[in-house]
């Protein structure tokens, strides 16, 4: 059995060109096999199919019972096999079954990746004000150069963290009113 290994790395707000390419790598006759740490990708070599992969996702404490239920349909309305995966944010599944309407699943699925990076944005917001009040704070006592330094650092890695998170929620709510 031959196999591949490719580390693809898409963010969340990119899941449909992450299910196209999924979608050629099939017909090219890689079958993906399993996902380890959201970026590795392990593919057999197979028949080529014509294949459809949908991906959904959970924050974490957050599992609503309509993503549940779009997964159960997925698994029993349209034949869907669940791909395995190991340290990952999200689920991948394998549509083979005649059955391939599922423009309510995307359409949730779409308002709800909006919810989940609006989340994500305000939780990098807090690293970022913590950051600054950290600043301040080490300015007011006259901390040393070396602790100014390390808090400078951290409020650039959060503000850098924080502008991506912003950016994926201006794509997805862009991509949610052209839809």
């Amino acid at each position: 059995m031959i196999e591949m290994k490719k580390t693809l790395f898409y963010p969340l707000w990119k899941a449909d060109e992450l299910e196209n390419r999924l979608h050629s790598f099939e017909l090219e006759g890689w079958r993906l096999k399993s996902i380890t740490y959201s970026c590795v990708f392990n593919f057999v070599k197979s028949k080529p199919k014509n294949s459809d992969y949908i991906i959904t996702y959970d924050m974490a404490k957050d599992r609503t019972q309509c993503m549940y239920e779009y997964e159960q349909m997925l698994l029993t309305d349209h034949s869907a096999n669940k791909i395995q995966t190991k340290f990952t944010a999200f689920d991948v599944f394998r549509v083979t079954g005649k059955n391939r309407e599922y423009n309510d699943l995307k359409n949730y699925r779409r308002s709800y990746f909006k919810h989940v990076l609006f989340q994500h944005m305000l939780i990098s917001a807090i690293f970022l004000i913590i950051g600054i009040c950290l600043i301040f704070a080490a300015i007011l006592q006259q901390a040393s150069g070396s602790v100014i330094l390390l808090t400078c650092i951290y409020i650039f890695i959060s503000a850098l963290n924080f502008s991506y998170r912003m950016y994926g929620y201006i794509k997805q709510v862009l991509k949610d009113k052209a839809n």
